[in-house]
């Protein structure tokens, strides 16, 4: 396991499943959906790369989408196959590494990676291994929609200057509150995600901001050619 998995592992291991819910609301949910569906197509086999709990995989399901989740934590994982038996959904959520995905090759049509779960990975290396998976598990003519936190943000070159480390400040040890372990996060900007999107295997891309629930984020599209 990678030091960024393993700062990943020690936080969301940790967290209560009685708490999840209060990490996003129903209407961040139903936002966050409502753009996903103008990138998915009803035919599409789908990735929820890092789908923690389920809590879009569950609600794509229950639209009629086929949906694979994979997340590093066995505890959200086990939460969110709970809920999916729960609700009756067909929904398969996994244990395992964005690094690594337990997938064959040219598997799905889709790929997404919400919530800045990307940034989870702290290491250069691993961020391009990131998208070199996503490129190994889409089928010719697949796309990956990756999305996460502005940070070009005030708040965030804030951040950087006063507690950022490592490549550019850009490593962020994100404390909820005191006791548990940090949240470690990677602040990208647009021009970082440039930078991985053109040295990767992807054909082409687009990085640029959208407005999700209300709040400006940082979206990255990337295609993989057809055969």
């Amino acid at each position: 396991m990678s030091r960024s998995e393993s700062y990943s592992q020690a936080f969301w291991q940790q967290v209560p499943h009685r708490e999840l819910d209060d990490f996003a609301s129903s209407e961040k949910t139903a936002a966050e959906i409502a753009f996903l569906r103008a990138f998915l197509r009803p035919s599409d086999r789908i990735l929820d790369l890092g789908c923690g709990w389920g809590r879009l995989s569950l609600a794509l399901a229950a639209e009629g989408y086929r949906v694979n989740g994979l997340d590093l934590s066995e505890n959200l994982v086990e939460f969110g196959r709970k809920r999916a038996a729960k609700a009756g959904l067909g929904v398969h959520l996994s244990t395992g590494s964005m690094l690594s995905c337990p997938f064959r090759g040219d598997s799905f049509d889709k790929v997404f990676c919400f919530w800045g779960v990307y940034n989870h990975l702290l290491a250069s290396d691993e961020q391009s291994r990131g998208l070199v998976e996503m490129h190994r598990v889409l089928k010719p003519g697949g796309a990956a929609l990756i999305e996460m936190g502005n940070g070009e943000s005030r708040k965030y070159r804030r951040i950087r200057a006063r507690e950022g480390s490592g490549r550019e400040n850009r490593i962020w040890k994100s404390q909820f509150k005191p006791g548990p372990p940090p949240n470690v996060l990677y602040l990208h900007d647009r021009d970082s995600m440039r930078r991985l999107a053109a040295e990767s295997p992807f054909d082409f891309f687009e990085v640029g901001f959208r407005n999700i629930h209300h709040k400006r984020r940082i979206v990255t599209l990337l295609h993989k050619n057809p055969a």
